[in-house]
């Protein structure tokens, strides 16, 4: 009876209660009342990618009781956030949770933040449970800890060879990464994942050892018959940290600039030369990146002096220097090999037949 958009003057008669009544009974009306809640709803956080505010209570709920999910890190407590000011904490200034978790992610040395949605409050920590003196309760905080996998580097499709420390059955690799990070009896420095063993008491396999302390090719099964994977702490794990520290006295053989923890102690693995110790100083604006100062092995006891940007990183694993790279290189080359002798095999076989 009537086009939407346009403007009547409708007096009060039969046919206007008659229109009303109908558009009334065509409307969708939803009354949604939340129960009690004595706080406050922060619509900056909670806009779709039109900036319209999110209507979905469900959603808001959920972020309340369970705090917002970010991908590779664990919400691990609410209302409360790591003081700025304790000695594991890194305050580096206002930044959205996603880039909160992304500066976090990019640092080797941080295993946890927390995040504020008035705020936008970002404190990295070292702790991946920050201590009870180290947090304080505050509205609308969440802290999350990045996920017990993100400690390893993952290699598909291979296992280490050997006899495990530990054998145990959990339903997931995340269970296994965390048991090896919290094992106490020994240092547990890898872990195979074998999710088709026909033993459910041996899907996860703690080692004592990891792959790039060998560059025996023998050891690692790359046949995958078990569909494992192979799961070796990263490279800082070798190295033992003295926090606010740096060599002095001493000469650099490399410096290397712009880059992370990790990669730099992954340079001292793999370097040409015996690389033992490192430097890594970087201020809090620069992120997680900063300068690698490498030195090579000496006999010779070399002083440490205060530093509040750098921190000093001594070799503390058993294996050799380049472990990893040679080890790929040789069980490339071993793999080749077979691959060679096999297809030869196979030809002369099926020249036999003929």
């Amino acid at each position: 009876m009537y086009s939407e958009g346009e403007m009547y003057n409708i007096e009060k008669s039969v046919d206007c209660n008659l229109y009303a009544s109908k558009a009334c009974a065509a409307s969708k009306w939803d009354l949604v009342s939340i129960s009690n809640y004595d706080g406050k709803l922060y619509a900056d956080e909670l806009k779709n990618d039109n900036t319209k505010i999110n209507t979905d209570f469900d959603f808001i709920g959920r972020l309340f009781s369970d705090g917002p999910e970010v991908s590779g890190f664990d919400t691990t407590r609410l209302g409360v956030h790591v003081k700025p000011t304790a000695a594991t904490a890194v305050h580096v200034g206002t930044f959205a949770v996603e880039d909160c978790a992304d500066i976090c992610r990019d640092r080797d040395d941080c295993l946890a933040f927390s995040s504020c949605l008035v705020t936008n409050e970002c404190v990295l920590s070292t702790e991946r449970t920050p201590s009870a003196d180290a947090v304080e309760k505050q509205t609308a905080c969440s802290i999350f800890s990045k996920a017990y996998k993100d400690s390893f580097n993952v290699f598909e499709g291979m296992s280490l060879d050997m006899k495990a420390r530990k054998f145990v059955n959990v339903p997931e690799d995340t269970d296994c990464a965390r048991l090896c990070l919290s094992e106490k009896e020994f240092d547990c420095k890898s872990f195979d994942y074998c999710s088709m063993t026909r033993d459910p008491n041996t899907v996860c396999r703690l080692h004592a050892t990891h792959l790039r302390e060998h560059g025996d090719p023998a050891k690692l099964d790359a046949k995958n018959a078990e569909k494992c994977f192979h799961y070796s702490k990263k490279y800082l794990y070798d190295f033992k940290k003295q926090k606010n520290q740096r060599f002095t006295g001493r000469q650099p053989h490399t410096v290397i600039k712009k880059v992370s923890a990790e990669e730099c102690a992954r340079q001292c693995w793999e370097a040409s030369y015996d690389c033992k110790e490192f430097d890594f100083c970087s201020g809090p604006r620069h992120l997680g990146f900063g300068d690698c100062i490498q030195y090579e092995r000496s006999d010779q006891a070399f002083k440490t002096t205060m530093s509040p940007v750098c921190s000093t990183y001594s070799f503390s694993g058993s294996g050799t220097a380049g472990g990893l790279s040679f080890f790929m290189i040789v069980l490339g080359s071993a793999l080749g090999v077979a691959a060679l002798f096999g297809y030869r095999y196979y030809k002369a076989q099926q020249a036999n037949r003929v």
